[in-house]
């Protein structure tokens, strides 16, 4: 399940993930994210609130169309901030934020505020 609110005046799209994914699922919440971003209209520039914090852990199918999606989707976000919990479904998001050369303006937080001033912040 997934829910997506989509801030025109700080142009963060907020995507709040939880409970298991089916493939389909997972697909329509990237197409999702993406027609979020295409309501903001040009230039497209945004940044990503991401909110895993009732998220499972997903079977590596499910979430290879996740990273698969952050690293081709038309529209990249200028920062990804990733809320989550401590556990097990956080660690999957690590290794997505980690890697290289994935993204390097990804970042995990416990806190939805600090997430959200982070994406704020055009200097970091």
């Amino acid at each position: 399940m997934f829910e997506i609110e989509t801030s025109h005046e700080d142009r963060i799209i907020a995507l709040r993930m939880s409970g298991l994914f089916t493939i389909d699922g997972a697909r329509e919440c990237a197409a999702a994210k993406e027609a979020a971003v295409d309501s903001l209209g040009p230039p497209y520039a945004h940044s990503t609130l991401l909110d895993v914090r009732d998220f499972r852990v997903q079977p590596q199918e499910i979430f290879a169309i996740f990273t698969n999606f952050v690293a081709t989707t038309r529209h990249k976000s200028r920062k990804i901030a990733i809320v989550g919990a401590d556990g097990t479904a956080r660690m999957q998001f690590r290794r997505v934020a980690e890697r290289d050369p994935l993204r390097d303006d990804m970042r995990l937080f416990t806190d939805v505020r600090e997430a959200r001033a982070w994406l704020q912040d055009r200097a970091g």
